[in-house]
């Protein structure tokens, strides 16, 4: 039996289609999971280094320091996917000196912190019960609150569906969903493939499940957003080429409490740079709102 030219065709067609989304599906979904890269530089000693373990066993590995006064507020802060606790001095001095007890976490498969893939929320989620336990044997009677950045804002929101000890929380430049952000990713990364991106998520998601037992589709702070009561501030820059600020507009009417601040003329996670100032007055204040019941 002859086949057609045109059968050819089309079988060579469905091929290449299908090699489109299979090719570029595996190393998208293994550059995701991987642990990033150590820096050259070494890690400072740091004489508020703190270690708790994982749910699964995992060594997590963060710094916690009390504030400049005798204080009973609490703050843990979420860095972004290949940061690290160090990388936000800033902040860390900024909310000592404005009377928080400031927790800086190395998210899992970042810093000094053990695991060797990065879940985007599936298991850090888990990792912030952790960490608020830990803050609980110290004196954070006046409320334990979040702020998250990037990856680490993402991780928040997860974490908060099921967590009521964290009292309010800030997310910055957070994505409604990894699912929605690995797609921008595919745009991002190979233009010419975009019309393609939805298929080749879902085959990266499929093979993260099969090779890992992750299920990537899990890391949505869209999903969680609907359940959670918690007051949740998100801020974002509008020049945010990384996560588009349509992630944090889209998740905003999801909440039963939460406002959007805008950046004007901040980039990914620069809004503390922008304005240091004006940032940490925005965030305590909705803090303090949060503790006054308001």
């Amino acid at each position: 039996m002859r086949i057609s030219w045109r059968r050819w065709l089309l079988f060579a067609g469905i091929g290449m289609l299908i090699l489109l989304t299979v090719g570029p599906a595996v190393p998208l979904a293994e550059l995701a999971l991987q642990r990033p890269k150590p820096r050259p530089e070494i890690i400072p000693y740091d004489a508020a280094r703190v270690r708790i373990v994982a749910k699964d066993g995992i060594a997590l590995v963060g710094a916690y320091e009390e504030a400049a006064q005798v204080s009973r507020r609490c703050v843990v802060i979420l860095h972004g996917v290949g940061s690290r606790r160090q990388d936000m001095p800033g902040l860390r001095a900024d909310f000592r000196a404005m009377g928080y007890n400031v927790l800086l976490p190395d998210g899992r498969g970042h810093g000094e912190s053990g695991g060797a893939h990065v879940t985007y929320g599936v298991l850090e989620r888990g990792d912030v019960h952790r960490w608020v336990e830990f803050l609980e044997k110290r004196d954070c009677s006046e409320g334990i609150y979040a702020l998250g950045l990037s990856m680490g804002a993402a991780v928040v929101i997860e974490s908060l569906e099921d967590e009521t000890r964290i009292r309010a929380a800030a997310a910055e430049s957070s994505f409604s969903s990894f699912e929605a952000i690995a797609e921008d990713r595919v745009h991002q990364m190979i233009p010419a493939l975009g019309m393609l991106a939805q298929p080749i998520v879902a085959l990266g998601f499929g093979y993260a499940r099969l090779r890992y037992g992750v299920k990537l589709w899990e890391a949505s702070p869209a999903a969680a957003a609907p359940k959670i009561q918690v007051p949740v501030l998100l801020i974002h820059g509008t020049e945010d080429t990384n996560i588009d600020p349509k992630h944090s507009r889209a998740l905003l009417p999801l909440f039963a409490r939460a406002e959007l601040w805008m950046v004007p003329g901040a980039r990914h996670v620069g809004c503390y740079g922008r304005d240091s100032v004006a940032y940490m007055r925005r965030v305590t204040r909705w803090f303090d709102a949060a503790a006054l019941g308001r």
